[in-house]
């Protein structure tokens, strides 16, 4: 369609970008204003980024661009056109209006791809994902190399559970563009989702020559640190991947006023801030920190949650109940959520995790709107320049491994990672079926494993950390346990699942009887009473490589179960490690894959030493600087907090430092 402007009367060829015709228009205006004629300019061909940079240029807010589009589109309407403005629709939130500019774009040109694929990305937006599937496919229908049209429809199937489906579009879209950094992380991340490894080795190869490209010259890069700790990367690598996403985050704000702090009266309360989600779901760290809040001195440290994720009408009470203070930042700009930080004049502000895929927003943090801020239970940390400090342990974070981190590190002299399950499991499992099960028997173990179908003389192995968790190597280690030990059966996660053929198909590969691994159903919104009884059917935990777990290692700790750890050096790797040594089973900790499978070994052929170390578990969780010690724990935290403290009031930067020192 050959298009014509109505004020100098200049005709366009068919394909001229809606920004070309923009940037005409705008100068015939300035022309007419004048009272000038002129000849039309002469529009030079740019390239897409050159492009959009002309629309997204400083002074070019989304609604003057709006604007200018609903100009172009009158005087020139075409499908083209007509698709960048329902974009400009979109991006002001304007849904009714951007509708109609799709629409009236497909009724231009019934071909019009992008146009499908933005009215798919409205239905998505409305929730209404299944609808914007039959547009997601019309338009890779009409254009099979449309890479926008794949990632968008991959994305829709893992959001609807179809991982298959995803896989195969999100490798269409890599091969489309073999350089794209979020096309390549995504098809590997779903195809760590259900076990399927067949391109693992190639998969991280090429993600790590990414994250080297990008960070060689200063790119922003295409995954962030807290997805990246579930690939074997280099720690180097890691570690320069997280300097850069806080160099990132800290740029967007860069120029922006910073408050300004003066210290608190002596006699005051410390005032802490906890910046993460409070109970938006049944992750097992949010109930934990629920309990840290309840152990606080309320006579020392004053409290306040700043609540983040969709958390449900109730969360807020039963916040309040054991926090001083609560508030709601779930609906606040970043810009907003920290002025309400800086007003209430917090001291120390926490920035915890609840686990892998938890809402982040270091947008907030990245504004300092306390003095003191700190990265707790986030096993990739923050990023210097983003958090003054990070919470660690000797295992955690040994000396030799200090120097992955450019934040000060506050050293705990315990596990840095606490577990509330004297308080939150009593209803679970019976204390008097944990005896029992510490000999070796009991009815309710018997009672899961006959629902289980597993035998009777079977030494039931497990893991309940999530699929993406697992990585070849481990399964292989897996493997090699089973292979060698054919009354063992395996218990696993099933979740989701599209892993479990995965994941027997590939155990049959090594000569292991699929029937061998049996899955439970994974809820992640259970009560954490209902996530621990299946423990009890377990003889050993076996943990995973690169990404440790954190509150199913406790819970199998908490029944007596011992558990095989097998850490690398960054934090998310180690998190088992470190309740592992405070528990006193430090040998259980292996320093290679060949130790890791002896360690297995002995216990599964060894009764006497695997009822020893039940024993030794179960009596261990009632001392005093047990990892079940919440009270204790959140002592040597408070002191943590007033150490941070006093080295801002002294007028020092943060500088790390162990907790015992201070308590000495």
């Amino acid at each position: 369609m050959v298009m014509q402007c109505k004020t100098c009367r200049a005709y366009f060829a068919p394909g001229t970008s809606s920004d070309a015709l923009l940037f005409h228009v705008n100068e015939c205006q300035k022309m007419a204003s004048r009272s000038t004629q002129t000849t039309p300019m002469s529009l030079t061909p740019r390239s897409p980024e050159v492009r959009r940079r002309r629309l997204s240029n400083a002074g070019q807010s989304p609604r003057a661009t709006l604007s200018r589009l609903e100009i172009v589109a009158e005087q020139t309407p075409s499908a083209m056109i007509l698709n960048d403005l329902g974009t400009a629709y979109r991006a002001v939130g304007d849904t009714a209006n951007a509708v109609r500019a799709f629409l009236r774009a497909i009724d231009l040109n019934r071909r019009c791809e992008a146009a499908y694929g933005n009215v798919g990305n409205i239905l998505i937006d409305i929730g209404e994902p299944r609808q914007a599937m039959q547009y997601y496919s019309k338009a890779i229908g009409l254009n099979p190399h449309f890479f926008d049209g794949h990632m968008n429809l991959a994305t829709l199937c893992t959001t609807l559970g179809r991982w298959e489906k995803a896989i195969i579009h999100y490798g269409i879209a890599h091969d489309l563009n073999p350089s794209h950094g979020p096309a390549l992380w995504r098809l590997t991340h779903a195809e760590l989702s259900i076990g399927h490894w067949e391109c693992y080795g190639s998969r991280v190869r090429a993600i790590a020559d990414l994250v080297a490209a990008d960070l060689r010259f200063g790119r922003c890069s295409f995954i962030q640190p807290g997805d990246a700790q579930l690939l074997p990367l280099p720690p180097t690598l890691l570690t320069g991947l997280r300097t850069a996403y806080a160099q990132q985050v800290a740029a967007s704000v860069a120029g922006l006023p910073r408050p300004t702090f003066t210290p608190r009266s002596a006699h005051m309360p410390l005032r802490v801030g906890y910046l993460g989600a409070v109970a938006a779901d049944a992750r097992p760290a949010v109930h934990t920190i629920v309990w840290v809040l309840k152990h606080h001195d309320k006579t020392r440290v004053h409290t306040t949650i700043y609540g983040m994720g969709r958390a449900p009408e109730h969360v807020p009470h039963e916040a309040q109940e054991v926090a001083d203070r609560y508030v709601d930042v779930a609906r606040m700009t970043d810009a907003d959520a920290a002025r309400v930080i800086s007003h209430d004049r917090i001291d120390v502000l926490i920035q915890y995790s609840t686990g892998r895929g938890a809402v982040s927003r270091p947008g907030i943090i990245a504004r300092r709107p306390a003095p003191v801020t700190v990265s707790f239970m986030n096993g990739s940390g923050a990023g210097a320049g983003l958090v003054d400090y990070i919470v660690a342990d000797p295992v955690a974070v040994p000396p030799d491994l200090s120097y992955l981190y450019e934040e000060a590190l506050v050293t705990l002299d315990r596990s840095f990672y606490p577990a509330a399950h004297r308080y939150l499991m009593n209803d679970a499992v019976p204390e008097e079926d944990i005896e029992v099960m510490a000999r070796g028997g009991g009815e309710l173990r018997a009672r899961l494993r006959a629902d289980l179908a597993i035998p009777d003389d079977a030494i039931c192995l497990a893991c309940f950390n999530q699929t993406p968790k697992l990585d070849p190597t481990t399964f292989t280690a897996w493997a090699r346990i089973m292979v060698s030990h054919p009354s063992t059966v395996l218990l696993l996660q099933q979740d989701p699942p599209e892993a479990v053929p995965r994941l027997r198909s590939r155990a049959s590969a090594m000569g292991i009887d699929p029937a061998r691994l049996i899955f439970v159903p994974a809820d992640p919104h259970a009560p954490p009473a209902n996530r621990v009884r299946w423990g009890a059917a377990v003889d050993v935990y076996l943990d995973t490589h690169h990404c440790s777990g954190r509150s199913s290692v406790a819970d199998a700790l908490w029944l007596g179960v011992p558990v095989v750890a097998h850490p690398q050096a960054h934090i998310p790797s180690r998190v088992a490690a470190s309740m592992l040594v405070q528990a006193g089973a430090e040998e259980l900790v292996a320093r290679d894959t060949e130790e890791y499978v002896s360690i297995a070994t002995r216990l599964i052929d060894d009764p006497v030493y695997r009822l020893a170390m039940r024993r030794m578990l179960v009596d261990s969780r009632g001392k005093e600087r047990s990892i079940f010690d919440i009270g204790g724990w959140v002592t040597t935290w408070e002191a943590a907090l007033f150490g941070m403290w006093g080295q801002w009031v002294r007028g020092g930067q943060p500088v790390t430092f162990n907790v015992g020192d201070l308590e000495a």
